[in-house]
């Protein structure tokens, strides 16, 4: 039987603990927040976002077409506008992209 679930609900650490009854037991504890990151775009705007996820696309040509392009997309989440962005289409890229929460830097241009 858990006794213990603890639930990490979000970037500042806010723990929600439940205890399922009175005596020891295995605790179990897993997050239900999406990953932080802080990206700086070319016109030097920072934007805190979420990492919703991350997938293959194109340019809509056929195969053959010789302009034919794949690409690799993040789907990010601005947290302040609530507005999605995908990140390796289009004329804005991020040029620094860190951690929210440690500030590592994961990707400069």
């Amino acid at each position: 039987m858990i006794c213990n679930i603890i639930v990490n609900k979000g970037w500042y650490d806010e723990t929600d603990k439940r205890s399922e009854c009175n005596g020891g037991g295995p605790t179990v504890e897993y997050s239900t927040a999406k990953l932080k990151i802080e990206i700086t775009w070319d016109n030097n705007h920072t934007s805190l976002c979420e990492i919703d996820t991350f997938y293959d696309t194109d340019n809509g040509l056929e195969l053959d077409d010789e302009d034919y392009e794949e690409y690799h997309v993040a789907l990010v989440k601005d947290i302040l506008t609530n507005n999605f962005i995908e990140i390796g289409l289009g004329d804005e890229n991020p040029i620094l992209v860190k951690l929210a929460d440690t500030g590592e830097v994961i990707y400069k241009q």
